[in-house]
């Protein structure tokens, strides 16, 4: 039984994986893409099947990266520390605004401060509200500057 256990997990290797559903997106072909110094390198894509279900797994990185789902022009960042395990239910058209991602709380972190952006950016809240996210994105970053929820916040916001 070990050597069954040793095997399966050799099979699998050092991969982070991300799974889930895109309404609408049939057929279509969604991206992986990696962060590296300001740019995005491709690592793979997968087609959407017709029910709109994906899985993508990639090799972990030796240290949290940044990473981001591509659909057309519209994209969805995460971060990836280890051998996560992210789901992503989307809705198109809009990929990049209308979805949840959950499976590692950094993900779920970094989802909330995307969505928090937008929603400021479409001209929704007040200016105190805005101050305060603001200055609650700075109490997290103080609380953990060497994280990688930290390091998205200052490199994106």
């Amino acid at each position: 039984m070990m050597v069954a256990l040793i095997a399966l997990t050799a099979c699998n290797g050092n991969k982070f994986h991300i799974s889930g559903n895109i309404e609408g997106a049939s057929d279509l072909t969604l991206v992986l893409e990696q962060s590296s110094n300001g740019e995005w390198f491709i690592i793979d894509s997968v087609k959407v099947d017709k029910q709109g279900k994906f899985k993508i797994s990639a090799e972990a990185p030796d240290v949290p990266s940044i990473y981001q789902l591509r659909l057309g022009n519209q994209s969805i960042c995460f971060p990836i520390d280890s051998l996560d395990d992210l789901t992503l239910n989307a809705k198109l058209p809009n990929f990049n605004k209308d979805y949840d991602l959950s499976g590692s709380e950094h993900a779920i972190q970094v989802m909330k401060i995307d969505k928090e952006a937008m929603r400021f950016a479409s001209g929704k809240g007040s200016a105190a509200e805005l101050q305060a996210w603001k200055d609650q994105l700075s109490r997290q970053i103080v609380a953990d500057p060497s994280g990688i929820v930290a390091y998205y916040t200052i490199n994106k916001y």
